[in-house]
Protein backbone atom coordinates (compact mmCIF):
# COMPACT_ATOMS: atom_id res chain seq x y z
CA UNK A 1 0.00 0.00 0.00
CA UNK A 2 1.64 3.37 -0.94
CA UNK A 3 1.99 5.99 2.18
CA UNK A 4 -0.79 8.56 0.96
CA UNK A 5 -3.14 6.53 -1.06
CA UNK A 6 -5.57 8.18 -3.82
CA UNK A 7 -9.03 6.39 -3.76
CA UNK A 8 -11.02 5.56 -6.73
CA UNK A 9 -15.13 4.99 -6.58
CA UNK A 10 -17.23 2.78 -8.38
CA UNK A 11 -19.66 5.13 -9.80
CA UNK A 12 -23.53 4.59 -10.94
CA UNK A 13 -24.69 7.86 -12.81
CA UNK A 14 -27.99 8.36 -14.37
CA UNK A 15 -30.34 11.22 -15.63
CA UNK A 16 -30.62 11.85 -11.61
CA UNK A 17 -26.97 12.30 -10.96
CA UNK A 18 -23.93 10.04 -9.57
CA UNK A 19 -23.48 7.83 -6.38
CA UNK A 20 -19.56 7.03 -6.10
CA UNK A 21 -19.20 4.23 -4.13
CA UNK A 22 -15.79 4.18 -2.03
CA UNK A 23 -14.48 0.61 0.19
CA UNK A 24 -11.90 1.90 2.79
CA UNK A 25 -9.29 -0.61 3.67
CA UNK A 26 -10.15 -0.45 7.75
CA UNK A 27 -13.23 0.86 9.72
CA UNK A 28 -13.46 4.09 10.20
CA UNK A 29 -14.69 4.88 13.99
CA UNK A 30 -14.81 8.70 13.51
CA UNK A 31 -15.43 11.33 10.72
CA UNK A 32 -15.38 14.78 10.84
CA UNK A 33 -16.86 17.80 8.18
CA UNK A 34 -13.95 20.13 8.04
CA UNK A 35 -14.24 23.42 6.23
CA UNK A 36 -11.39 25.78 4.62
CA UNK A 37 -11.97 29.00 4.02
CA UNK A 38 -10.52 30.51 0.73
CA UNK A 39 -7.06 31.70 0.69
CA UNK A 40 -6.45 29.42 3.67
CA UNK A 41 -4.67 26.00 4.61
CA UNK A 42 -5.02 23.38 7.22
CA UNK A 43 -2.36 20.51 8.13
CA UNK A 44 1.37 20.46 8.03
CA UNK A 45 0.96 17.61 10.48
CA UNK A 46 0.81 13.82 10.61
CA UNK A 47 -0.59 11.21 12.87
CA UNK A 48 0.78 8.93 14.97
CA UNK A 49 -2.47 6.76 16.01
CA UNK A 50 -4.71 6.34 12.83
CA UNK A 51 -5.01 6.37 9.37
CA UNK A 52 -7.31 9.26 8.01
CA UNK A 53 -9.18 9.39 4.72
CA UNK A 54 -10.41 12.31 3.67
CA UNK A 55 -13.52 12.90 0.81
CA UNK A 56 -13.45 16.22 -0.72
CA UNK A 57 -17.36 17.56 -1.04
CA UNK A 58 -17.23 21.31 -2.24
CA UNK A 59 -14.83 23.37 -3.14
CA UNK A 60 -10.80 23.31 -5.02
CA UNK A 61 -7.85 22.96 -3.80
CA UNK A 62 -4.43 21.52 -3.71
CA UNK A 63 -3.44 18.00 -0.89
CA UNK A 64 0.47 18.14 -0.34
CA UNK A 65 2.46 15.80 1.46
CA UNK A 66 5.58 14.17 1.68
CA UNK A 67 6.92 10.82 1.22
CA UNK A 68 7.91 9.33 5.16
CA UNK A 69 11.45 9.10 4.30
CA UNK A 70 11.12 13.29 4.63
CA UNK A 71 12.20 13.34 0.54
CA UNK A 72 9.57 13.93 -2.23
CA UNK A 73 6.99 16.69 -2.03
CA UNK A 74 3.33 15.45 -3.52
CA UNK A 75 0.99 18.49 -4.47
CA UNK A 76 -2.56 17.23 -6.56
CA UNK A 77 -5.55 19.30 -7.28
CA UNK A 78 -8.29 18.24 -4.98
CA UNK A 79 -12.53 18.78 -5.53
CA UNK A 80 -15.79 17.37 -5.35
CA UNK A 81 -15.85 13.81 -5.25
CA UNK A 82 -11.28 13.19 -4.47
CA UNK A 83 -10.56 10.73 -1.54
CA UNK A 84 -7.67 9.70 -0.38
CA UNK A 85 -6.16 7.47 2.64
CA UNK A 86 -2.74 8.51 4.89
CA UNK A 87 -1.03 5.90 7.22
CA UNK A 88 0.03 7.41 10.26
CA UNK A 89 3.12 9.06 9.75
CA UNK A 90 3.03 10.90 6.52
CA UNK A 91 2.95 14.57 6.46
CA UNK A 92 -0.05 16.51 5.02
CA UNK A 93 -1.14 19.77 4.18
CA UNK A 94 -4.06 20.91 2.57
CA UNK A 95 -4.14 24.66 0.81
CA UNK A 96 -8.03 26.25 0.00
CA UNK A 97 -8.05 27.69 -3.62
CA UNK A 98 -11.72 28.09 -2.95
CA UNK A 99 -13.90 27.85 0.07
CA UNK A 100 -13.80 24.06 0.38
CA UNK A 101 -15.17 21.29 2.39
CA UNK A 102 -14.35 17.95 3.27
CA UNK A 103 -14.88 14.92 5.28
CA UNK A 104 -11.85 13.51 7.79
CA UNK A 105 -12.95 9.86 8.65
CA UNK A 106 -10.74 8.74 11.46
CA UNK A 107 -9.44 4.50 12.12
CA UNK A 108 -9.67 5.95 15.76
CA UNK A 109 -11.27 8.45 18.11
CA UNK A 110 -9.34 11.20 18.24
CA UNK A 111 -9.92 11.95 21.50
CA UNK A 112 -8.47 8.82 22.43
CA UNK A 113 -4.75 9.58 21.06
CA UNK A 114 -2.16 10.98 22.50
CA UNK A 115 -0.80 12.73 20.64
CA UNK A 116 -3.83 13.13 17.97
CA UNK A 117 -1.30 15.10 15.96
CA UNK A 118 2.38 16.09 15.46
CA UNK A 119 2.91 19.30 13.92
CA UNK A 120 5.69 20.10 11.30
CA UNK A 121 7.48 23.18 10.47
CA UNK A 122 8.26 24.22 6.79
Amino acid sequence: MPYLEILTSTDVVDERGRIATFLPHEAIIEYNLVTINAGHHRGLHWHPHFIEYLLFTHGHGHMRWRDKDGGIVHDVPVGPGFSTRAVPGIVHAIEADTDLTFVAMLTRRWDDCDPPIVKETV
